[in-house]
């Protein structure tokens, strides 16, 4: 979850620069999947990074983006094109078996973060979208044990990253000072649950409360505490009306009964509202927008699955498609 509060100095998670989110090979739970593969070994495949399809490109601001796995050697080449159908620019590859987490994007540069084979020494490179292709090594420092790292993000002049060892399965929140060239920690033990503008929605390792950090002080600023049995599943946040909806399910084992429950707060985490619930059978959260949700759940006298929509701003429960 993020936000942005400070307009003159914003973080380019969404505004000045905007992140967008790849598929990573192989990292903790609730960070990504394997990338999509073919058959034949010589045969290329386009990766829509986002979804895990073939054939798609990302359109991201005033361009598009899209990362090709060479099957023969396994590496991923990511690609910009300022047109749909442009026949691309190539920015940089990965090694063998690795897609690039996550991006960070402005109008004349893309910035991404790489481990090594090993998975001890880590980088965070940039290159230029326009003119002459130029790689730039912004940041590279070793870990005394393997590790994965996965770029969030960028604010005044920290870069904000993820990094876990691997063979402790926990990782936290950290980040890069380009006027230091130090990295320092900012939260142990934690998950990125999401970030908006200046803020970092962090979520403990087994617990449900999600943790907001404020980039613009580098700070924690207060925990978003869960309903009881409920955990975070999603959230969508609307800037304009400082507003951060946050989806939780909680599950009763005995009569395989979900009930998901929205809440709203301010992007920094205060003031947190029931908005309303959708309960029944195998439930599950079908989409979500700043306005709504739709919940799927099963009705047994139908033996089919039905939507009900969630209306935030009343609190009414609409019995959609059936």
């Amino acid at each position: 979850m993020e936000q942005k509060s400070m307009k003159q100095r914003k973080v380019l998670f969404l505004p000045l620069m905007i992140v967008l989110t790849f598929i990573l090979a192989a990292l903790p739970a609730g960070f990504g999947v394997r990338p999509v593969r073919v058959e034949a070994a010589s045969k290329i495949t386009f990766i829509n990074f986002l979804e895990g399809k073939v054939g798609n490109r990302q359109q991201i601001r005033n361009g598009y983006f899209w990362g090709v796995e060479n099957q023969s050697n396994h590496k991923t080449y990511v690609y910009y094109s300022a047109t749909v159908n442009g026949r691309g620019r190539y920015l940089f590859q990965t090694g063998e078996w690795e897609m690039p987490s996550q991006l960070i994007i402005s109008d004349k540069y893309v910035w991404y973060m790489q481990d090594s084979a090993d998975m001890e020494t880590h980088s965070i490179y940039r290159v230029n979208l326009t003119g002459t292709r130029k790689l730039t090594l912004v940041k590279r420092f070793k870990t005394a044990s393997p590790s994965e790292t996965v770029l969030k993000g960028y604010y005044g002049g920290n870069f904000y990253f993820w990094m876990g060892a691997l063979q402790e399965g926990k990782g936290g929140l950290y980040r890069y000072d380009t006027s230091t060239k130090k990295n320092h920690g900012c939260k142990a033990n934690v998950l990125i649950f999401g970030a908006e503008g200046q803020y970092i929605y962090l979520q403990e390792y087994e617990e449900d409360d999600i943790w907001v950090y404020d980039c613009a002080a580098n700070k924690m600023l207060r925990k978003i505490t869960a309903p009881e049995g409920a955990t975070p599943i999603r959230y969508v946040a609307d800037e304009d009306a400082d507003r951060l909806i946050i989806v939780y399910d909680s599950f009763d084992f005995e009569t395989r009964i979900v009930t998901t429950s929205a809440w709203d707060c301010t992007l920094d985490g205060k003031n947190p509202q029931f908005l309303g619930e959708i309960s029944g059978l195998n439930g599950y959260l079908d989409q979500l927008t700043k306005d709504w949700m739709y919940v799927s759940v099963y009705k047994e006298d139908e033996e089919a699955d039905v939507l009900y929509r969630l209306e935030f701003d009343t609190g009414e429960v609409l019995l959609t498609r059936g």
